[in-house]
């Protein structure tokens, strides 16, 4: 039992690794290399996000604090957004652990998001660049402090 969590272990940081250095040099990403790992039956296909249908680098640019990354995933909440009613931040919050599971609290950090405001910060970045609109309740403060992001991305894996 040790010996499979170990290599577990092991295989979520080398897919982390991978997911988080991949460029266009056709590196595998995270969902990839966890289907190829042992543990292929244990964690579910997860839907993907494009990552490469806008490099963002108008916006990075301007703002290097957030990774190209984290504006596709944002991007992706804002367009199931418009088909849906739903809480932005939860939605995002939703997103992002189907997507990284046990590892979303690092991608996020590795992608210089800590923090609800932080999301804020994004969408006002996109809005700017007319990327998406603002909706009518989308302020500085409806996205101060909403949730922890530890306790939200690390939270639900503790043992």
């Amino acid at each position: 039992h040790n010996s499979t969590l170990l290599t577990l272990h092991s295989t979520l940081h080398f897919a982390l690794y991978t997911h988080i250095t991949a460029n266009d040099t056709g590196r595998p990403r995270l969902a990839d290399a966890l289907r190829r790992s042992a543990f292929s039956g244990i964690i579910p296909r997860m839907q993907e996000i494009d990552f490469d249908s806008d490099a963002f680098d108008d916006i990075t640019a301007k703002d290097s604090r957030f990774s190209a990354r984290a504006y596709a995933v944002l991007m992706d909440v804002v367009r199931r957004r418009k088909e849906g009613d739903f809480d932005l931040l939860d939605e995002f919050r939703e997103t992002v652990l189907d997507q990284y599971g046990p590892l979303s609290y690092t991608v996020l950090s590795e992608w210089g998001v800590t923090c609800t405001e932080d999301v804020g910060e994004m969408m006002f970045n996109l809005a700017e660049a007319h990327r998406v609109e603002r909706e009518e309740g989308d302020t500085p403060e409806s996205f101060a402090g909403r949730y922890d992001f530890k306790e939200e991305f690390l939270g639900p894996f503790e043992v």
